[in-house]
């Protein structure tokens, strides 16, 4: 039995731990913040080294390489140190330095980083601006290499490239591409694109190469909405402007900063574009790294082809050196909000930290720094922003030097959100149609719930010599349905799209109801049918599939006819009315609300004998995530080859090419632990014999 002081100490320990439970819970509360720091977890360890004190730093992209749906990481490293590739697995967590297998490790004095298709192949290719030596453009060839075509293309340049930006400047459908040069004696430099692989310098031609000034950085944007594409250019040094270039429609430009109250006269270093205050007008915010008496500034779009400067009023001056910097809703409440990168250590920096400043329409920006949980202290350059996770929620990552970078989850959950992706009719457009560039760069995005209308705009470049994630990004707090989605393309077409689903990306091809077919493949069974597979690269508001088919006889095929009809999320049809030992052409219609149709390329298939001895069994589980068990039955022994392929019919793996005695066999696929890893997505395992072939389908869901 317990003594009298025993229990007199468990009760004033119970009083005090009470106590302290109480007090301290806000403390505890107060501590959890909207982003957690986790470059160090997801393996990224770029640490570019400072070559000299006025280093000027370099930038990162985030961008889906692989078509994963996950956001891969470039990272410009600059000064001889080879730049990283980070790609992202969504099954490990963690990123890994991929450049050197890809080609893609340039070790050039790197400053600005962007990914576009500039050939409209349906990649993006990547281009690395360099302060010393040639400029880089490697070509992706299908996200597997990439391949250094700089010469071939014709843009071997050298002269302190600094910031880089892509932008269709003639709306021809080819991106094109500006230069800011960080040089007094050589002025900035405009390449058109051909539309061939190769480039024009049209810079003085168009006008842009009238001045020499220190440029930093540069930014594509529509400033008096006229359909064309402008460039906005920051300048080094108080007494010198930033530049904004009109496009005047007839291949050339005239500089307007002054008339338009642009100029700005500050040390412009980093670029944010966006419509904060959500009036339908972009504005433009400049980071500012010149004497801490002047700060940044904030340009307001007064709707009628003029600014503002309203930094101070809206609280976002911050009289420190500043850097990257952008807008995004980070909480998904429907206003844009503000992060600003400062180099910490520079003259005059008095312990400057990098700041968010949250949205408030009603009032102005608030500074939410400590709460958000994203004051570092390193410095600071480059910033890239992006969902990288696929949770709906923007992350963030600064690219320090000299100090670890940082990488910023964003942890808030509770407000909904849409995705937007565009897909521009250039590289599929054969019928010669108007025809925006494939990535849909210069596309206004507007979306429209019960709180009213959000803009977003396409572009690649922004921030500080950096590319946030090209996808259009919108918060709408509690609403469940998108009213509308209006997408004004470069080529001047408009779509509409009504009642969306939030939570969701929404992939939007250019034209109509936005829908585009990238296969359709299928083949004979020996139990006396057909199966056919399709996918669509962009979904579309659709009412179903038609399946058609037509016989050969005599080497005619006969009328076509349609065999059914299947519902909208339907990627898949069986036919059963085959005769064996018959070829069949088949096509997939789309059809829409007003039954107009969008068909496939056609398919031949041919059916096989009936009765085959061998049996090709359903794989377990179906579909599957991590590993999935494939079974067979040889009705004798003999040569067998089993292997997976992707829905194009590209081999993945074989799992056995040799010879098996009769019976019952199985095997496992753990792609990513015993196999390479692979995306989720369809495949086909197909089974080789002396007797043919078996295939069935299977689908690896992550």
């Amino acid at each position: 039995m317990a003594n009298r002081a025993d229990v007199a100490f468990f009760w004033r320990r119970a009083i005090v731990l009470s106590l302290a439970a109480v007090f301290l819970a806000p403390a505890f509360a107060r501590a959890q913040t909207d982003f957690i720091e986790k470059a160090a977890e997801l393996g990224i360890d770029a640490h570019p080294t400072t070559a000299f004190t006025f280093d000027f730093g370099s930038g990162a992209a985030f961008v889906d390489i692989d078509g994963d749906g996950d956001l891969d990481l470039y990272v410009v490293m600059g000064h001889g140190e080879r730049n990283r590739f980070y790609r992202y697995d969504s099954e490990t967590k963690t990123y890994t330095d991929v450049a050197g297998a890809l080609g893609c490790a340039d070790a050039g004095n790197g400053k600005a980083v962007n990914f576009a298709d500039y050939d409209n192949d349906g990649d993006k290719d990547l281009f690395v601006a360099n302060m010393d030596g040639t400029n880089r453009l490697y070509r992706n060839d299908g996200g597997t290499e990439f391949r250094d075509v700089t010469s071939a293309a014709g843009l071997v340049f050298e002269g302190r490239s600094h910031g880089a930006a892509w932008g269709d400047y003639d709306n021809d459908g080819n991106l094109d591409l500006y230069i800011a040069m960080r040089n007094r004696n050589l002025a900035d430099k405009l390449y058109r694109n051909r539309g061939n692989g190769t480039f024009a310098d049209v810079s003085v031609s168009a006008g842009i190469a009238g001045g020499t000034p220190p440029n930093f950085d540069c930014v594509w944007i529509d400033y008096d909405r006229d359909g064309d594409q402008d460039v906005y250019v920051t300048t080094d040094g108080t007494q010198l402007a930033n530049q904004l270039y009109r496009n005047n429609g007839n291949n050339k430009f005239t500089e307007v900063a002054a008339s338009v109250g642009a100029q700005g006269f500050i040390d412009g270093m980093g670029i944010a574009v966006g419509d904060y205050d959500n009036d339908g007008w972009e504005d433009i915010y400049v980071t500012h790294t010149g004497f801490v008496s002047k700060g940044h500034i904030l340009l307001h779009s007064d709707g009628n082809g003029k600014f503002n400067e309203v930094a101070v009023a809206q609280g976002v001056a911050i009289g420190q050196y500043g850097w990257g910097c952008d807008f995004l809703d980070y909480d998904n409440d429907g206003d844009l909000d503000l992060y600003v990168v400062h180099w910490a250590e520079s003259p005059g920096s008095n312990g400057a930290i990098n700041r968010m400043y949250r949205n408030d329409l009603a009032a102005k920006f608030v500074q939410i720094t400590d709460a958000a949980g994203v004051g570092d202290s390193g410095k600071g350059f480059g910033l890239a922003t992006g969902d990288y996770n696929g949770d709906g929620y923007l992350d963030m990552f600064v690219l320090n030097r000299d100090s670890p970078s940082v990488f910023y989850e964003n942890t808030l959950s509770g407000n909904n959100w849409l995705g937007v992706r565009t897909i521009g009719r250039k590289g599929r457009a054969a019928d010669g149609a108007v025809a925006s560039n494939r990535d849909g760069i210069g596309a206004r995005v507007v979306i429209t719930t019960g709180a009213g209308d959000q803009l977003r705009v396409i572009r690649s470049g922004n921030s500080y010599l950096s590319m946030s994630s090209i996808d259009a990004h919108f918060g709408v707090g509690d609403a469940t349905k998108v009213d509308r989605v209006e997408i004004t393309w470069p080529s001047g077409i408009v779509d509409e799209w009504m009642n969306i689903d939030v939570n969701q990306t929404l992939t939007v091809c250019e034209g109509g109801w936005p829908v585009d077919f990238t296969n359709l493949s299928g083949q004979g069974e020996r139990n006396g049918s057909v199966e056919l597979d399709w996918s669509l690269l962009c979904d579309g508001v659709m009412s179903g599939f038609r399946i058609y088919r037509a016989r050969e006889v005599d080497g005619n095929y006969g009328a076509e006819e349609p065999l059914g009809f299947v519902d909208a999320t339907a990627r898949h049809w069986v036919d059963d009315t085959v005769e064996p030992l018959a070829t069949y052409r088949y096509a997939v219609a789309a059809v829409g609300p007003a039954d107009e149709q969008i068909r496939s390329d056609s398919l031949t298939v041919t059916t096989p004998e009936p009765n085959f001895s061998t049996e090709l069994r359903q794989n377990y589980p179906n579909p599957f995530n991590p590993q999935t068990k494939i079974e067979f039955e040889l009705a004798e022994s003999g040569p067998v080859r089993l292997a997976i392929y992707t829905a194009r019919g590209e081999l993945v793996e074989v799992l056995v090419d040799g010879v098996l005695e009769a019976g019952e066999h199985d095997y496992l696929w753990r792609p990513g632990i015993t196999s390479p890893a692979v995306a989720s997505a369809p495949y086909f395992y197909r089974l080789e014999t002396r007797e043919g072939e078996l295939t069935r389908k299977m689908i690896l869901l992550r």
